[in-house]
């Protein structure tokens, strides 16, 4: 049985009714325990969970790319569905050429402050989403390396305070 069965980009010659309606007839079958989109709006979610229940929504969310919070996120958060945070360092675009001084260094503030990674603090950040907008949240970040996987755990105890959290989002 899969447990998660992803939608991960919507056709835009089928309605996203019929594929979900499906995806519901493998959770019938029980060959899927439940159903998850990927790349999908606000109105899209809607409509696919009148026709089953979704119960993971991922999408890219990190401190340089936040757009899921406008419509997305609280059609998700409405819904009760869980949001899957893939690409929560940014895609390393937090300490690129381009970044915003200002970005870099609230980031390079706070990790200091924590004796922790940038990345650590981003990965962090988005843990806390879940406090902020009221909407379960797994992020997925990128492992490469053993140490890559003991510093995304690590980054999972961290706690940011109000005010840090309110420097990261401005």
């Amino acid at each position: 049985m899969i447990d998660l069965y992803y939608l991960h980009h919507r056709s835009e010659g089928t309605p996203i009714e019929e594929t979900v309606g499906a995806m519901a007839e493998l959770v019938k079958q029980g060959k899927v325990r439940a159903i998850g989109l990927s790349n999908v709006t606000a109105e899209d979610l809607h409509r696919a969970h009148a026709v089953h229940p979704v119960a993971a929504l991922q999408e890219q969310w990190s401190l340089t790319e936040r757009s899921i919070e406008r419509q997305l996120l609280p059609a998700a958060a409405a819904l009760g569905v869980v949001v899957v945070a893939h690409s929560p360092a940014g895609h390393g675009l937090l300490h690129r050429v381009g970044a915003t001084a200002a970005r870099t260094a609230a980031l390079e503030e706070v990790a200091a402050a924590h004796e922790a990674a940038p990345g650590q603090i981003a990965l962090a950040w988005v843990h806390h989403r879940q406090q902020v907008h009221g909407v379960p949240v797994v992020p997925i970040p990128g492992t490469g390396s053993v140490t890559h996987l003991r510093a995304n755990v690590a980054a999972a105890a961290l706690h940011l305070s109000h005010e840090e959290l309110l420097t990261l989002d401005s």
